[in-house]
Parts: C-alpha cells; structure tokens; sequence
C-alpha cells in the first residue's frame, strides 16, 4: 500500500488535503476523507495532472460490493467529471447553483490542480467579497444632461421617486455590500446636504475633489481605509449583474484592473459595401449584425493601482488602462449580457423614465 501524500509547489498545502494519487489505495483515500472533512477527492498523476475524483459515495459503493480495501483508487475512480480553466473560475458558482456537481475543481494550462470550489467556499467568497467597499465617482459637471445639470448635479437627477446616486447604491445594498465612498466635486455641498438631510449617511463616506481630476484621478484620495481591492462605478450606470462574478473574475485573472463589459449588438438596417485602398468593391453584406463589447462604466480594482495615477491631475479612466497596459500589467474584461442602464445620456434617460412610467 502507497500511503504518501500528493505535494508539489504547484499544490498548495490547502489543497494538497483534497489530492492523492491514482496508486494510493481505498483505505488511505478513506482516511484523507474523514481527515479532510471532506465528501470528494482529486485524483492526481505522477505530473500531478488532475485524472479522476473520488467521492464518498464511490466508496461505499465499493464496500457494499465487498471490494478489496487495498484495491488502486484508479480502479473505481470517476475519470468523467467536470472540471474549469482558471480563467473561467467565475463560471463555478453557476455550476453548482444548477445542482448537478457540488464541487468543481480549478486547473491550469497543464490540468494541474489549483483549487476546488465548493458551495461553502462560494458562501466564503460571498461573505468576504461584500466586506469589499464601493467607491463612486460623483464629481463630474454631467455636461450629457445639460441643461438639467446646470441646476442640479447628476447625481441628484431624479429617477421615478429616487435619485441617480440612490439607486446605484441601493442595488449595491441589495448585494450585501455595505461600505461606500462617493468622491464629489460639482455642486458637493448639495449632494452632502441631500444625504445628511435624508437619513442617508450608513456607511457613506464622501471624498472631496477641490479640482477637477478625471474619471480616475479623484482615486488619489481615497483613504487607505479602502483597502487592497474596490469596486468603483460611475454615478450614472447601474449594471444589474452579480457583482461577485466580477470579483471572482479579477481574482481569478491576478488582473489590476478589471473591466465590467457589457454585450452589444447593432443590427445595420442597410447593405454594407466593403472598399479596398482604392475604392473597388470587394464584398457586400446586407444588412449585417455587428456584436462588440463596451465599457459598462464599472470596475473592479487593486489598491496598488492608485500608484499608477498622477496625483493632482486630470487622470480619465483611458488613460489609466493605457498606462497600465504600457506598464505590462494585467488589465482584464468580465463580459456580461445583462442589463445596463446608462444614464448620463439623455436619450437613454428617457428610456428610463418611460420604463418606470415616468415621463420628461
């Protein structure tokens, strides 16, 4: 009987408690499970490549049959199961919340294991993810909704009973997240007075930008209560998406910043002629559907990114992924096809007002 432990420094001692090799035997992966505390096994290879899993069930099956307890775990092991790339973590709580596999294991390029996903690690993830705070950028002049905002700044924009601002925050609240930093500039005073006024101070903390810096400069002063990781949204874009997706995703990926993308489609009502350099028709396509992916305006980010923002100047979000990419770091983009409202335009505020039967 093999009764070694699979390790190797692409294991970690976190999960090496989960693996053991396709040689060890029924009695040992009996042990490891009751050690474990867990009802599933990884099943690894001499080049610790992920070949099978074991469950508590597959053994008491074995034992009912009256198998030999020494007998290889790659004799009963279940060689079909389901098992994701590291880039597509994000897609393991859907797996599960289906309720088909209870456990999903992580793998990199080579099908080495590098984590296994349960449902009491989402619940975790969960839990530790809403502790993370949300920073708005609330300071803009909103010259998209003038003349409007020339009386009232686009955070208070009123929408149906609420507000632009209350909104958002309110659909972050009703993700669990709790702690907020709006950074305000034009017409601040009013925005404070609106909150204080309104009862609307817990966990609000507002961040004051003297001079106009930017859809990314004002993130120079932020508190370093903010922490190691933030989700930052503009004020006038409400995403309605699990938010967690997004963290998961920018975890997953080891990116400085990550992107909430949103699909778009555009149906061309016309044919489309293709050109070559000198204007000679080269194809047509009648009435062609293009697909592309925006920026929804909301962001998940590392602290250590406020280090690549200049400090007191106008600093715009493009400039930002430019540097970042420039610099050779990770900047990744979370694609989703739910719903997003943008509604620093007018026409798209429009939209939403007749959506919730209010009408400008």
């Amino acid at each position: 009987m093999n009764n070694r432990s699979v390790q190797n420094e692409h294991i970690s001692s976190d999960m090496d408690k989960y693996c053991i090799s396709e040689t060890d035997s029924m009695l040992f992966a009996l042990a490891k499970l009751n050690k474990a505390g867990s009802r599933v096994l990884l099943v690894v290879n001499d080049h610790k490549k992920l070949v099978g899993i074991i469950t508590d069930g597959d053994i008491r099956r074995e034992l009912l049959r009256k198998r030999d307890i020494e007998i290889k775990v790659s004799e009963f092991m279940n060689t079909r199961f389901t098992a994701l790339h590291v880039s597509q973590r994000h897609r393991a709580e859907e797996i599960i919340m289906k309720g088909k596999f209870q456990e999903v294991p992580i793998l990199d390029d080579a099908g080495v294991v590098l984590d296994l996903v349960t449902l009491a690690s989402l619940h975790r993830e969960a839990k530790h993810a809403k502790a993370l705070p949300v920073v708005i950028m609330a300071g803009g002049k909103g010259s998209r909704l003038t003349p409007l905002t020339s009386v009232i700044p686009k955070p208070l924009v009123p929408v149906g009973e609420s507000t632009m601002i209350e909104l958002i925050i309110t659909y972050f609240r009703s993700q669990g997240f709790k702690d907020f930093y709006i950074i305000v500039n034009y017409m601040k005073e009013l925005i404070k007075s609106y909150f204080y006024e309104n009862s609307l101070m817990d966990g609000i903390s507002f961040v004051d930008e003297d001079e106009f810096m930017g859809t990314a400069g004002g993130l120079r002063l932020l508190p370093e209560s903010v922490g190691e990781r933030f989700l930052l949204t503009n004020c006038d874009v409400l995403v309605k998406t699990d938010m967690n997706k997004l963290i998961q995703a920018h975890a997953a990926e080891d990116a400085e910043l990550t992107i909430l993308g949103i699909n778009r489609v555009m149906d061309i009502p016309y044919g489309v002629i293709g050109l070559d350099a000198e204007s000679n028709v080269i194809s047509v396509e009648e009435k062609p559907t293009y697909s592309y992916v925006v920026i929804s305006g909301v962001y998940m980010l590392s602290g250590s990114i406020l280090d690549h923002i200049p400090a007191n100047q106008d600093f715009g979000m493009d400039k930002l992924i430019a540097a970042l990419l420039e610099k050779g770091k990770k900047v990744h983009c979370h694609v989703t096809s739910d719903e997003w409202l943008d509604m620093g335009q007018f026409k798209e505020y429009r939209k939403l007002l007749q959506h919730l039967g209010v009408f400008l």
